[in-house]
């Protein structure tokens, strides 16, 4: 089962021709080599700057394509029961980066709890970061009433 959904997430991330030439991707900078010392450095830059993962893989020089092909990878490692062994690092990398994510989100909401000038800064940030959970709920609409006139008044 876990290698018919491997397979299946691999045929969608697969690279065509056109999918390098629009992303001006080449072989000098095509994906690097995950190491644990680039997911402390990534986890870094997203849980202490608050970057956007596509603005931490240009800082790092990371390609776009290569972080959500190890993001996925590493979904599919965790989801999979560990499996294959070989992907345990792209296991880290994907624990990482949400943990990252989850750690800049959660030092903003406890900013906002503190009685400082500058609540409503870290309040408009993370309604920007994660609109479902901070932004504003619209209100259902009014419920109408449905009825059916009564024909011997009419």
């Amino acid at each position: 089962m876990a290698k018919k959904k491997q397979a299946a997430v691999e045929k969608r991330i697969r690279l065509t021709d056109e999918d390098w030439r629009r992303n001006k991707i080449t072989r000098d900078n095509a994906p690097q080599v995950l190491t644990d010392k680039l997911i402390q450095q990534f986890a870094d830059e997203i849980e202490e700057w608050g970057c956007s993962a596509r603005l931490a893989c240009d800082f790092l020089g990371i390609s776009y394509v290569s972080f959500w092909k190890w993001v996925n990878r590493g979904q599919i490692y965790i989801e999979g029961d560990q499996e294959p062994v070989r992907d345990a690092i792209y296991g880290r990398f994907y624990q990482a980066c949400r943990r990252a994510f989850a750690g800049y989100i959660r030092r903003f909401s406890s900013q906002i709890q503190m009685p400082t000038d500058y609540w409503r800064r870290d309040l408009a940030i993370l309604v920007r970061r994660d609109p479902e959970t901070w932004g504003k709920t619209q209100q259902q609409d009014a419920i109408t009433e449905q009825y059916e006139p009564n024909k011997s008044f009419l």
